[in-house]
């Protein structure tokens, strides 16, 4: 079974492929990595700053563990935005959700 990143690579072109990589080097050797992604998170949304660092938090995810009792604890991370009405909170979910590989929004 091929991992998302592989599917990703088959479907990109060559040229393309090439350009995200660059584009990947280009954030990585940046001087705020995570400002950066935070910042493309819904960019249509004005400020939120720490929600978006949170958001994308979130979409790194958390790693799944194997205790050696052999009980496993999940990495999935789950998210609640609360705050007074009209200031974006289901359209920054709703955009998560969009471009997470398993994001569910409910």
């Amino acid at each position: 079974k091929k991992s998302l990143e592989e599917s990703l690579l088959d479907s990109l072109g060559e040229e393309d492929a090439a350009r995200l990589d660059a584009d990947i080097r280009r954030v990585s050797n940046s001087a705020d990595p995570m400002g950066i992604l935070s910042r493309s998170i819904a960019p249509e949304i004005f400020g939120h700053e720490d929600i978006k660092r949170a958001l994308l938090l979130q979409l790194t995810g958390g790693v799944c563990r194997k205790m050696q009792d052999g009980m496993s604890i999940r990495g999935d991370i789950n998210i609640c935005l609360m705050g007074d009405p009209g200031v974006a909170k289901s359209q920054l979910l709703k955009h998560v959700a969009s471009i997470a590989p398993r994001g569910v929004y409910t």
